[in-house]
């Protein structure tokens, strides 16, 4: 049983449409993000400024992150 969670990585289809998802509609705050020259962005959510747990928000890549879109959370 997983008893704590610090940090994860979530793979979307849309970083923007993730972000507004996850602040706007869930109220998570942005902890850090980051958009770097070779065309990658960072960013990493968390549920409050005072909480532990970040999840980085992450644009699939591959044929791979994209079949876990919505499957990185089940049984």
């Amino acid at each position: 049983m997983i008893k704590k969670l610090v940090q994860t990585t979530v793979y979307v289809h849309n970083l923007k449409e993730a972000k507004d998802f996850y602040v706007n509609t869930l109220g998570f705050v942005v902890r850090a993000e980051e958009q770097f020259e070779s065309g990658w962005d960072y960013l990493a959510i968390s549920p409050d400024n005072h909480n532990e747990t970040v999840i980085e928000l992450a644009k699939a890549s591959t044929p791979e992150q994209e079949k876990l879109i919505g499957k990185q959370v089940e049984d």
